[in-house]
């Protein structure tokens, strides 16, 4: 069905719009209409959202899949004087125009009736030497 678009800051008939300029405007693809996309503040978003998903669409097969759960537990559950006892993940990339799309998240507290996360997630991306 039809949804109902953002109506607090910035949205489509936000006044803050009019003291952007066209050129700005153009380069953001703003339009004021009723097409299910709006523009929100991050901390608009942050009270009213607890998750963000982003799906970019591939075509099959120039995708590969692969799920690796894991959790903090115990010795593992991370500060920085134990941070080598993290869960980690290597990965193995052979050709050097790859594409690598990596997603780290949190199962949903929704059903618990909670809407925070119990912990915050910063993957720490390692480079080898060229």
């Amino acid at each position: 069905g039809k949804g109902q678009e953002w109506s607090g800051g910035w949205s489509d008939n936000d006044q803050r719009w009019d003291l952007v300029p066209e050129e700005n405007k153009e380069k953001m693809d703003y339009r004021q209409e009723e097409d299910g996309t709006w523009w929100m503040d991050v901390i608009d978003f942050h009270a009213h959202f607890s998750e963000l998903q982003v799906c970019r669409l591939l075509k099959p097969p120039v995708w590969t899949h692969h799920l690796v759960v894991g959790q903090w537990k115990g010795l593992t559950a991370g500060s920085t004087t134990n941070l080598h006892m993290n869960p980690q993940i290597q990965l193995y990339i052979p050709e050097k125009k790859t594409r690598v799309y990596i997603e780290l998240r949190q199962p949903s507290r929704r059903p618990q009736g909670l809407s925070k996360y119990p912990v915050a997630l910063c993957p720490v991306v390692l480079k080898p030497d060229p």
